[in-house]
């Protein structure tokens, strides 16, 4: 199986709505185009795998600077590898991706979230496997306040 990684393009987005859907969180098709544009710029970037020009994959990151010291962090926002393709490597290349790119502009590290009920799918496991350590439980706690009623489902 040859695998393709690209940037997203709005060419894209339809191939992309299944994907994201996988994660269980619902988007059209005119939202996503209004998110894909906000990773067209010089900090943040999406990157879809592909099997015969056929999207399988996608990673989107965000770079920021942090407020209160010098470094800069990147987080990984969105990654997904369709269920059929999981365990076959697309995921590792994917976040070489999100590394690479981390480390081009400057950052301290690249972190993401990942909810307790993607333990039971393994995600945990394959992001220990890839060096990404568990630090929440130990050193923070994750807290969120909905500003406006949220659409979908609460993530």
């Amino acid at each position: 199986m040859k695998i393709k990684i690209r940037k997203v393009t709005l060419c894209d987005v339809k191939a992309l709505l299944p994907l994201i859907s996988q994660l269980g969180y619902p988007i059209s098709e005119e939202q996503l185009i209004a998110r894909l544009a906000l990773y067209q710029g010089y900090n943040d970037a999406a990157w879809v795998a592909l099997v015969d020009e056929k999207p399988i994959g996608v990673i989107a990151v965000h770079v920021y600077d942090l407020f209160h010291c010098t470094e800069r962090y990147s987080r990984i926002v969105t990654v997904v590898v369709d269920a059929p393709y999981r365990r076959l490597g697309v995921g590792k290349q994917l976040l070489a991706y999100a590394e690479r790119h981390a480390k081009e502009k400057g950052c301290t590290a690249l972190e993401l979230t990942s909810s307790l009920k993607r333990l039971k799918y393994g995600a945990h496991d394959f992001y220990d496997s890839y060096g990404y350590n568990n630090h929440g439980e130990y050193e923070s706690r994750y807290f969120r306040k909905f500003l406006k009623q949220k659409e979908g489902p609460v993530i």
